[in-house]
Order: structure tokens, then C-alpha cells, then sequence
């Protein structure tokens, strides 16, 4: 009786086993993944970039930090947020907040980064002063993408701007339509507008900047896709990553390797 029992004992400890190697077990085979999505915005972000840019490297670092297996892409910005509505990709990085991003979207606590905005113009525009108000704005043939946000103060007036120019969808084109005498004006991050005159050509030496109290320093985000029903321990990873690397000096010197100034 008992050299039965104990084949049937052996049978059913192997069954186990094969059971056990096909389907393994959702703590060990379900590692937690992020879709992450980038558009070039260099020197934030881009393909040409060392490790895709400090911001993009801020990102994948706190969440590698947090377990993360990282997938990413670049998509054109418009695309990109097409993306994030459908919820096919989980996170856009370098949002500016709004709130009707907000509305639509899951922000964080914490930022990546901070941005300046500036206006560019020509050096022989003497016509434009250092600084201008919204009476200057209203004179100006000005540059603006569509859908993009300048921040609080800028959004809530380039309505009310004439001669504005919004068909445009890369920022980097309405630099060159500066360039080219066709825009008087283009408001632009700080270093993403210096890098892009920079890389084309010899004729930044011919721009300047110009002041104007609609534009401010504004925090760069990661925004999430409310579609993925992961969306919060997303965001609740991020803050508690990006947390500790303020702490252990982590996020420092990732600004460091970059050559950024920090921003916490």
C-alpha cells in the first residue's frame, strides 16, 4: 500500500514543480514597469544628449531607484499628450502645470527642474525696449506655439495680443522666423532657446534678451496619465524617490554631472 501512495506523492510534487515554472509566482514575475515619454527639448531633454539630458536623467534615476524596468520614447509634443490622454504611455516629462492639465492629468508633489522664461529678440530691434509691458506686447508681431503654456501671468494675456503668430509648432522654427525678420519677438524658455540659436548657426551673436514681468521661473513636471490604474503609486514612487535624493545628495550631483545649477 504504501509503494502506490508514494508514486502518486512523487507524481503530484513534479506536477507542482512544472506548475510552479510555467506560472510563476506575481511577486517574482510581475516586475513594476513605466512607459515614459520624452520630446526633444534639449538641454533638458534629447536623443543627442548625455544620458538624454539631466532632466530626462532625473527621472530614469529615481525610478530605477524605485524598481522600475523603463521603457521610453520621443514623440512630437502634440502626439505626446495624445498619447497620455488614450493612456498608452504613462508619464510625460517637462510639464509646465496648469490647470487645465491639471484637470485632465496627475501631477506630483515634487519637480524635475526648474525653467526660466525670456523673450528673444534681434540686437538691432532698437525699437524694443529691455523691458516690456503688455502695451509693447500688443505692438509686437509675436511668436507663439498654439497649445503651449508660458506660464500663469503670460496665458491669461496672449489672447488679448493682435499680431501673434500661432501656427507655428516648434519653438526652434519661430526662433529661425525671428532670425528672418518674419516675428519681431519669441517667447522662449532660457536655455532651451540659447541652445537651439546656438546649434544652428553663428547667428545667435546677433539676439538678445529681453525682460518682462508676464514671464517667471517655472517648475518642470513629470505628468501622469490618469487611464493607468497604477497612475498613484506612480506619482507616490516619484515623490518618495525623489525625496530621498534630495536628502543623500543624489539629485545634487546628478545637476553637478550636467552641469546645472541646482534648483531645490
Amino acid at each position: 500500500m504504501l509503494k502506490p501512495f508514494l508514486k502518486i506523492l512523487a507524481a503530484v510534487s513534479l506536477l507542482s514543480c512544472c506548475l510552479l515554472t510555467a506560472c510563476p509566482l506575481p511577486a517574482r514575475a510581475q516586475a513594476k514597469k513605466i512607459r515614459i515619454m520624452l520630446f526633444d527639448f534639449p538641454p533638458y531633454a534629447g536623443s543627442q544628449l548625455i544620458n538624454n539630458g539631466y532632466t530626462a536623467d532625473i527621472v530614469f534615476t529615481a525610478f530605477r531607484r524605485a524598481g522600475y524596468e523603463l521603457e521610453y520614447a520621443y514623440f512630437p509634443w502634440r502626439r505626446c499628450l495624445n498619447n497620455l490622454e488614450n493612456g498608452t504611455w504613462d508619464v510625460l516629462i517637462n510639464m509646465y502645470y496648469t490647470d487645465e492639465r491639471a484637470a485632465r492629468y496627475a501631477y506630483p508633489q515634487h519637480h524635475i527642474s526648474m525653467s526660466a522664461y525670456t523673450l528673444f529678440a534681434l540686437k538691432s530691434r532698437t525699437d524694443i525696449p529691455a523691458r516690456v509691458g503688455l502695451e509693447d506686447l500688443k505692438k509686437l508681431k509675436i511668436g507663439l506655439i498654439e497649445k503651449a503654456s508660458y506660464g500663469a501671468k503670460f496665458d491669461a494675456i496672449k489672447h488679448t495680443l493682435p499680431n501673434s503668430v500661432t501656427n507655428i509648432l516648434r519653438e526652434k522654427h519661430l526662433l529661425r522666423m525671428m532670425l528672418q525678420g518674419r516675428v519681431d519677438i519669441v517667447p522662449s524658455d532660457t536655455q532651451y532657446g540659447w541652445h537651439a540659436l546656438k546649434t544652428d548657426g553663428d547667428e545667435w551673436e546677433s539676439v538678445r534678451t529681453i525682460r518682462s514681468d508676464f514671464f517667471e521661473s517655472k517648475k518642470l513636471f513629470p505628468l501622469f496619465t490618469r487611464k493607468n490604474p497604477a497612475y498613484a503609486q506612480f506619482i507616490a514612487d516619484w515623490d518618495r524617490e525623489i525625496g530621498r535624493m534630495v536628502a543623500d545628495g543624489s539629485l545634487r550631483d546628478l545637476h553637478k554631472k550636467h552641469g546645472v545649477a541646482y534648483d531645490r
